[in-house]
């Protein structure tokens, strides 16, 4: 009996077709699939395993940006992001992926935070909140039930394939919970450490004037001969744009 084998041609192997627009979990089992598939609703939610601040560059001021860099979100990664997460111990063990058109900064915990009950949802979903605040971000994201783009898969939008920027190390429950203390219970000079570098900051980045200086205290700030007393809104504003239909 004669064996029919298949030719080189036959046996090539096929790639897979790719993955678009699938989303994954940051909570439960972290499964990965159609949104439809993956998406939950919070009272499903039982595990939380990290929180994804999701940074989307049409909601941010254009200089932030540049205008040499073939993608917009790399380049404001490269120039802005990555140094806003290195000045936080919790911030800079963040994993950044790129979305395919803007960043979703991820913060994982070890181990996995379980909820019991509605309580629970609510303790958490209030401290992602506030974390997620400290940075210029989406927002209308949800806390407990964000979705980001697994690695390798293809944004459906413009077809860029979505890929890990930065490596991230998962943090302990008890450091997140110091870092939403921090921003708690200095919510305006922790986010201009963050965006600034300090809590002291020449020129004033509200009013931009020579020589006035911008003082961090811990729920505001004051530009002395400048623009006098300044809100948290006010501080974000200076990196923010003019609010944008989200796109990603």
């Amino acid at each position: 009996m004669t064996t029919i084998r298949p030719s080189k041609a036959e046996r090539k192997t096929v790639d897979p077709p790719p993955r678009v627009d699938e989303r994954e979990q940051i909570v439960n089992l972290r499964e990965s699939g159609p949104i439809e598939a993956v998406s939950l609703p919070e009272d499903l939610v039982t595990t939380v395993c990290g929180m994804m601040c999701d940074i989307d560059t049409k909601l941010l001021a254009p200089e932030l940006l540049g205008s040499d860099s073939a993608s917009p979100a790399l380049g404001l990664y490269e120039d802005h992001v990555r140094t806003w997460l290195d000045r936080d111990p919790v911030l800079r063990c963040a994993e950044v992926r790129f979305s395919g058109s803007g960043l979703h900064v991820l913060v994982w915990f070890k181990p996995a935070v379980e909820l019991r009950d509605t309580g629970d949802r609510q303790r958490w979903r209030g401290m992602i909140k506030a974390v997620q605040s400290c940075l210029p971000t989406d927002p209308t994201a949800p806390a407990l039930t964000a979705l980001t783009r697994p690695i390798g898969s293809v944004n459906g939008k413009n077809q860029q394939a979505v890929a890990r920027l930065r490596e991230g190390t998962p943090v302990p429950t008890e450091t997140f919970r110091a870092l939403y203390e921090r921003v708690r219970d200095k919510p305006f000079a922790t986010v201009a450490t963050l965006l600034y570098g300090s809590e002291r900051v020449t020129p004033c980045p509200v009013c931009g004037a020579d020589g006035r200086t911008l003082l961090a205290s811990a729920k505001g700030g004051h530009c002395y001969g400048g623009c006098g007393s300044v809100k948290l809104h006010q501080l974000m504003a200076t990196v923010m744009a003019n609010p944008a239909e989200k796109g990603d």
